[in-house]
């Protein structure tokens, strides 16, 4: 199995020790918006942990789609894993677009 979702999934946890560490040096002046790097941190750290949970989903939809016979469901959810193991990608994007674009949308002019 793949440990990219381990990887991923420190990196996020690293990334909010860090944000939160750094908004602690100044927690009247650092915050969502205002500050460009907390703002920054934040995101990545929501993108990264997001693409961990689909990274260690990818790894479940795999074991779901091996063909096993164990139940009459067994051919809907082989094919609705390997359905999302196809959209993986995309929705790990989004999700990167999504958070990134947060944190743009929030910065003050």
């Amino acid at each position: 199995p793949s440990r990219r979702d381990e990887q991923l999934g420190g990196l996020a946890q690293i990334l909010s020790i860090v944000f939160s560490a750094y908004r602690l040096t100044n927690p009247s002046g650092i915050l969502l918006g205002d500050n460009f790097v907390f703002s920054l941190l934040v995101s990545l750290s929501m993108s990264f942990g997001l693409v961990a949970v689909n990274e260690f989903f990818k790894d479940y939809l795999v074991y779901l789609s091996k063909p096993v016979d164990v139940d009459s469901h067994r051919e809907y959810v082989q094919r609705w894993s390997k359905i999302f193991l196809k959209l993986r990608l995309w929705i790990s994007t989004f999700d990167v677009v999504a958070f990134q674009s947060l944190w743009i949308a929030t910065l003050s002019t």
